[in-house]
């Protein structure tokens, strides 16, 4: 079972927010002040890491290489309306499952909010 995390963008600051979740609280800020849940935007991680280890987030660009072809494509990963995670590919207007054996052809390169240029 993967465990269930979340970061969390602030919009105003345009920074990340390290924070915990708390019953009866949106979030909690790690320096103990509280905001309004409005000013963030909270990404879920999808259990999966790259092939560095890095925990793989929702909204995270990745690049992903293939297995029998040369090259690789850019990818932001999202979720879907049919509740599951997936690599979507910008240019072919797709998304595509995510396999955690196939974490050695991943890598996260950037995020949307940090690196939005990424994707054009």
């Amino acid at each position: 079972m993967r465990p269930i995390k979340f970061r969390s963008w602030d919009r105003t600051k345009g920074n990340w927010v390290t924070c915990d979740l708390w019953p009866g609280y949106a979030w909690t800020v790690s320096n103990g002040q509280h905001e309004r849940e409005a000013m963030t935007e909270w990404q879920q991680f999808t259990g999966l890491l790259d092939k560095n280890g890095k925990e793989i987030y929702e909204g995270d660009i990745v690049r992903q290489t293939y297995r029998k072809a040369e090259g690789s494509e850019l990818g932001q990963i999202i979720w879907t309306k049919n509740a599951r995670f997936v690599w979507y590919e910008p240019s072919e207007g797709e998304g595509y499952g995510m396999q955690e054996e196939d974490s050695e052809l991943r890598e996260v390169i950037g995020n949307i909010h940090e690196n939005p240029e990424l994707l054009k």
